[in-house]
């Protein structure tokens, strides 16, 4: 499927835009405030149980990259692993901003690069099958979505993440980057489907719940972070059955900021 300007809705047969309501999906509406509490505590015990380590290991890799015995390829991979130690750390600081406030830090941001970056930190993950194809798929002339990079980009990596965890080898991965306009509203549209074994119906009522999970051993939390960072950027996240078969999760973001933001704010409270 070769992307395009049409919207996602048109690129996929039948296939209902990112927030529309079906009776096979499952939507992230307005934040409830409930909700939202439940992640204040969550927060500050993930943050502490993981600053520690992530420093240990981010102090021990850069190290291992500065030895002169490491090939170019490895010393490459090394670099990259810091980059992502970093950005965890980074995280882990506002996963506890998330939790308590719900504020953002928003720039303009180019969602296919987002994507093209998440796509190529999973091809190197261990968790993936053997054969597993990664594909992207990106329109032409994607405008900037106003979005905090770091939280947006976690949320790409969780969807991909959890599809590697549960496609068979020779499987496909497919991160698809469109236009999309929902209610009247201009933005892009991410859409991540696997050719795994699907979401049963019943289950994908609870799927963005803390602590519900896809697979034996999951923590159940990175689709609830998902959910709350889409839902705090204003946008919508939907899951259904990929065409197929398969898991498919669909993303929209706005393209225009808020008021407050196109007055020169550079962060906003979003609920």
């Amino acid at each position: 499927m070769e992307p395009t300007n049409r919207s996602l809705r048109g690129e996929r047969a039948g296939a209902p835009a990112p927030g529309a309501r079906s009776a096979g999906g499952s939507i992230a509406d307005v934040p409830a405030s409930a909700e939202l509490a439940q992640f204040d505590v969550l927060a500050a015990s993930v943050a502490h149980e993981i600053r520690n380590p992530l420093g240990a290991m981010r102090r021990a890799l850069a190290g291992l990259g500065a030895e002169a015995s490491l090939g170019d390829s490895c010393a490459r991979v090394v670099d990259l692993v810091v980059e992502e130690l970093d950005r965890l750390g980074r995280l882990t600081t506002k996963l506890l901003a998330l939790g308590r406030s719900g504020i953002l830090s928003p720039a303009p941001v180019n969602l296919g690069a987002l994507v093209e970056r998440a796509a190529r930190l999973l091809r190197l993950d261990p968790r993936l099958a053997e054969g597993v194809s990664v594909e992207t798929r990106l329109a032409e002339g994607l405008p900037d979505a106003w979005i905090d990079s770091d939280r947006i980009l976690q949320v790409v990596w969780n969807l991909g993440l959890n599809a590697a965890e549960v496609v068979p080898a020779y499987g496909k991965i497919g991160f698809d980057v469109g236009r999309e306009r929902l209610a009247g509203r201009s933005g892009v549209a991410l859409a991540v489907s696997d050719t795994g074994p699907g979401i049963p119906r019943e289950a994908r009522r609870r799927i963005f719940e803390p602590f519900e999970s896809r697979r034996a051993g999951g923590t159940g939390l990175g689709l609830a972070l998902s959910q709350t960072v889409v839902r705090l950027h204003g946008g919508r996240i939907v899951v259904r059955d990929a065409p197929g078969g398969g898991a498919l999760f669909e993303v929209w973001l706005p393209v225009a900021p808020p008021r407050d933001a196109r007055r020169g704010d550079r962060s906003w409270r979003a609920c």
